[in-house]
């Protein structure tokens, strides 16, 4: 019955433990802990096909954009972590939330800052009715780049994108993806 929450208190408390004598050094090597917000627009797009034609409806949205992520540092230029980076906005007077959670890399092009890095994440991407905790799921991915301005201080640009539904009603398909772009300032403790 808890048997899922107790391995995830047991594997993050591992992973804190173990980056304990390498945390918070100033090096990126070791454990890392990473928060961020600000600004995402949010797009959803449904697709309609039936025989040879179809049509495609988009709605666009933007909103506050988070970004969290645990992991740690292969060494002073490559980090590994699980992330979740999310976009909330509000349509038809409720709040939604889309994004991904899953496991991200980021490169950086100098061992300390200042530096541009790149990273990406492959994971569960989705589109999310925050009030009724309903959820449309799929395979989704995020590509970035940033510069991290001062030691622990990043900017950075993504772009997420997902397919989070398949389903053909009185043979008409319809496929549903959703994709957000994301700026965000980020503090990146190492």
């Amino acid at each position: 019955m808890y048997k899922r929450p107790f391995v995830f208190l047991v594997l993050g408390s591992m992973l804190l433990m173990a980056g304990n004598a390498a945390a918070f050094d100033k090096e990126r090597r070791g454990f890392v802990l990473g928060l961020g917000a600000g600004y995402g627009s949010a797009k959803q797009t449904v697709s309609a096909s039936s025989g040879g034609s179809g049509v495609d409806v988009s709605t666009s949205s933007g909103g506050i954009a988070t970004d969290f992520r645990i992991g740690s540092g292969i060494n002073d230029q490559f980090l590994l972590y699980w992330t979740s980076q999310q976009v909330f906005f509000s349509k038809f007077e409720t709040l939604w939330a889309q994004g991904i959670g899953g496991l991200g890399a980021s490169y950086f092009l100098e061992p300390a800052a200042p530096s541009f890095f790149f990273e990406a994440a492959l994971g569960l991407g989705g589109l999310i009715w925050v009030e009724e905790y309903e959820a449309d799921t799929g395979f989704g991915f995020m590509l970035g780049a940033g510069y991290e301005f001062s030691p622990n201080w990043c900017v950075e640009l993504s772009y997420f994108h997902a397919s989070v539904g398949s389903e053909t009603e009185n043979m008409v398909k319809l496929d549903q993806s959703v994709s957000n772009i994301r700026v965000t300032v980020s503090w990146l403790a190492y």
